[in-house]
């Protein structure tokens, strides 16, 4: 296989299961779809030093053909994506603790606070998360507080990007990898000075790419039909493989999507990179939001 972790992904698994064996077969299938942005990117020298305001790609739509992932280009410059690499570093990229529930091998930051990372990125996406999560034209979509809310879950509009950062690097000798999954909700209250609150949550994850562009393997791979309490096999039949250039980004919902970090290929010459952290959008008023908890995908149980 060209692929290194197999071996220990299938001995963390009860492969009693069978939708644990068809998850370890999914990792070695090539995905039906494929978006690489890496090549189109080189090619394209007309948007390497645009704005990330001014352009973004959809990757996966819902089934009524509703965008759901998108592609932001330039997000970080590259002396931007090595500065917080080493931040990272220094503060430390730890494995997993062994009484998590998770089959995750990638190193990861642990309550990792960048508030000025978190400002820089809200500004620079501002134009597209506005967009992104507008209010609806054809419909009276506000709260009992006459705050609009969005179509997307009763959510309202974009707030900014959390402060806890996950940065995640994945190791080529360890095989690291992160089996299918849906992400957690981050949440919080903003006090104002009259004493009301606002509640604020996070409806989907921004993954920033921080590796080098010579990075071999270790795509994020969805599986948008999937489901995350899913029992029947066939959870794992159809993958879409997003690969990106260094410094763009990835959003996607954190609810109901499974997706998983692909291992590196034994070829890759450097290990893989990633920023992460929740896209915040104002609750409002009366309307209820059922939380997003981490929770591996269909079949994926440790021992």
């Amino acid at each position: 296989s060209k692929f290194s972790h197999l071996t220990t992904l299938a001995m963390d698994l009860k492969l009693d299961n069978e939708l644990a064996v068809e998850y370890v077969k999914a990792v070695v299938r090539p995905a039906e779809v494929i978006h690489d942005f890496r090549q189109s990117a080189k090619n394209d020298k007309s948007n390497e030093h645009s704005p990330a305001s001014a352009v973004f790609h959809d990757v996966l739509s819902d089934d009524s053909g509703k965008p759901k992932a998108f592609v932001i280009p330039n997000l970080l410059s590259a002396g931007e994506c090595d500065e917080l690499i080493m931040a990272a570093e220094q503060f430390g990229l730890d494995p997993p603790d062994k009484r998590a529930a998770t089959l995750r091998t990638a190193k990861r930051t642990s309550q990792y606070v960048n508030a000025d990372l978190s400002e820089k990125v809200r500004a620079r996406v501002q134009d597209i998360m506005t967009f992104k999560f507008r209010c609806s034209p054809n419909k009276d979509r506000k709260n009992d507080d006459g705050r609009e809310i969005t179509e997307d879950d009763n959510m309202g509009p974009f707030r900014g990007i959390h402060n806890n950062w996950r940065i995640l690097r994945y190791d080529i000798d360890s095989g690291d990898a992160f089996p299918a999954h849906q992400d957690q909700m981050d949440s919080l209250q903003e006090r104002h000075p009259d004493g009301t609150k606002d509640f604020v949550v996070s409806s989907h994850t921004l993954l920033i790419n921080l590796s080098q562009d010579s990075l071999e393997g270790g795509a994020t791979r969805f599986y948008p039909r999937g489901k995350v309490r899913g029992t029947t096999l066939g959870q794992y039949d159809y993958a879409v493989d997003v690969m990106l250039p260094r410094g763009w980004a990835l959003v996607f919902p954190q609810r109901g999507l499974l997706h998983a970090g692909q291992p590196l290929f034994k070829t890759s010459p450097c290990s893989k990179y990633v920023a992460q952290a929740g896209v915040l959008r104002l609750l409002p008023q009366g309307c209820l939001c059922k939380p997003s908890v981490f929770r591996l995908g269909p079949g994926l149980i440790g021992f």
